[in-house]
C-alpha cells in the first residue's frame, strides 16, 4: 500500500512520538546535547536509539498498525552541528 493510501484510508498511525528525548534521558539516563538534543546518540549510543525505535516497531507489528517514522537527524542544520560536541 502507498503511503497514500495509508494516510487516506488507516484511521491509527503510530508514531514514535516529540517525547522520545525525554525517555532517553529517564529510561537510559541519557544527556542530551544542547544544540542537536538526541540526534547525537546516532554516534554516541546507536544501540540505545535502535533499542527505543524497535519498541515503536514491536508495537506496530503487534496491532497492525502502520508506522511513521523519522530519522533521528530531521531537525539538524549546519549551525547546530556546528555548535553541538559532534
Amino acid at each position: 500500500m502507498s503511503i497514500d493510501k495509508v494516510f487516506e484510508y488507516s484511521e491509527i498511525i503510530l508514531t514514535k512520538g516529540g517525547a522520545i528525548a525525554q525517555r532517553l534521558i529517564t529510561e537510559f539516563n541519557l544527556e542530551m546535547d544542547d544544540y542537536i538534543n538526541h540526534e547525537g546518540l546516532i554516534y554516541s549510543s546507536p544501540d540505545i536509539l535502535e533499542l527505543l525505535c524497535r519498541r515503536y516497531l514491536d508495537i506496530g507489528l503487534e496491532f497492525d498498525l502502520p508506522m511513521k517514522i523519522m530519522t533521528p537527524t530531521q531537525k539538524v542544520n549546519f549551525e547546530s552541528i556546528r555548535n553541538s560536541n559532534f
